[in-house]
């Protein structure tokens, strides 16, 4: 009697393990729509056990009256669920490539609710096996210029640098390989220099063998924030969220802030290019590094959006503040040039498509020779965080 009760027991612990993994790593339905109280209450059927409170007891978004704006509620009619087996590289990237395109349609509305006249253009385009749709506003009351993107690439040729930067850091790559990928990634260049341009993307890579198997699946992305004029409060709680998400997937936040900061330097300027957030890559396909991603594709429009921008969007800004954010796009354009894996990447392509791969490019910028920062204000403030990153949790 007493072994039974322990088979039972086991037996329950185990289904309601695996009821919760699948329901972590749902796909949302495209039937499904947003309802949300910008500044109040953020309420959107995102995923069934993923209904949380971020911040729990930390979070920095309540409002007056307590209410936890990063809480989600869940409609389950409305879930699609996502089977993950580990070891079925295909399906997981088939998973993937469709979560990431119900997200990219999700983010446009979302910027859409905020934009008065301006809206996004469709982009599509196909060749040598790849695919994606590249959506872009200019010229809004919020975003000055922004690029939602998705892509999509069959069995591509691994060039022997990439493979050889692969193997440095210890990933399984044949000299002859090709590989697979998706992607969405997102920039947001703000008008406002009191808003900071917001970067984020997530992606799934598979390495595959000359006989076309799959030898791996990995994923990788990051989010990070470029500030204008400095808000410590923002920048604090930017960064609180993306830690409790690593605390909740048993994520090393602590490691991912670190590569960031280290990936988004600028060595001949000896500054880095914003305040950073979390950069990450080699994480594997399973459902733990699915469950983040996902997470992390929900969270981002949280706090830029509806925190941020909401509080800053209706600050006056005055000449030399719009002056310092041309200035400080300009490094930007830098970063992005001279030292951005991605950009290099898509460039060394035989037929690359440039202007895909350039679209996080400032609408804007300004070069100023010698120019001298404002001592004791908010550019000296600001530099001073972009010299020496600091921890903001």
């Amino acid at each position: 009697m007493r072994r039974r009760s322990k088979i039972t027991i086991i037996t329950v612990f185990l289904v309601s393990t695996v009821a919760r993994s699948v329901k972590s790593f749902a796909l949302i339905s495209p039937k499904l729509q947003h309802s949300r109280n910008l500044g109040a209450s953020t309420s959107r059927n995102l995923g069934a056990s993923t209904s949380r409170n971020l911040g729990a007891s930390t979070s920095p978004y309540t409002n007056s009256e307590g209410d936890d704006l990063l809480e989600w509620s869940v409609d389950e009619s409305d879930i699609t669920p996502i089977s993950l087996i580990d070891g079925d590289h295909h399906d997981v990237l088939k998973e993937f490539s469709e979560m990431i395109e119900i997200y990219q349609a999700s983010i446009v509305d979302r910027i859409h609710a905020q934009e008065p006249t301006s809206r996004f253009t469709s982009d599509s385009w196909t060749g040598d096996g790849s695919r994606g749709l590249t959506r872009v506003i200019q010229d809004g009351t919020v975003v000055d210029k922004g690029a939602v993107s998705t892509s999509y690439i069959n069995s591509g040729v691994l060039s022997p640098g990439r493979a050889k930067t692969m193997k440095a850091r210890g990933v399984n790559v044949p000299d002859d390989g090709r590989y697979n990928a998706a992607a969405l990634s997102l920039v947001l260049h703000t008008r406002n220099p009191h808003v900071p341009t917001f970067r984020s993307d997530v992606r799934m890579f598979q390495v595959l063998d000359s006989d076309g198997s799959v030898v791996d699946t990995w994923l990788g992305g990051g989010a990070d924030l470029t500030p204008y004029v400095l808000y410590e409060s923002d920048v604090s709680a930017f960064h609180s969220q993306l830690r409790s998400l690593c605390l909740e997937w048993d994520m090393d936040y602590d490691g991912m802030k670190k590569n960031c900061d280290e990936y988004f330097y600028i060595p001949c300027r000896k500054e880095h290019r914003g305040v950073g957030g979390i950069f990450f890559d080699d994480i594997p396909a399973d459902g733990r590094g699915m469950g983040f991603v996902d997470g992390l594709v929900k969270s981002w429009m949280d706090v830029w959006l509806d925190h941020i921008v909401e509080e800053r969007q209706r600050v006056e800004w005055t000449e030399r503040e719009k002056d310092w954010q041309l200035i400080r796009r300009g490094r930007y354009l830098e970063f992005n040039l001279l030292y951005d894996r991605g950009v290099a990447f898509g460039l060394m392509k035989e037929n690359p498509r440039t202007e895909g791969i350039l679209v996080s490019a400032p609408p804007e910028i300004k070069w100023r020779y010698n120019y001298e920062i404002e001592k004791g204000g908010n550019e000296e403030s600001l530099m001073k965080v972009l010299k020496e990153p600091r921890d903001w949790v």
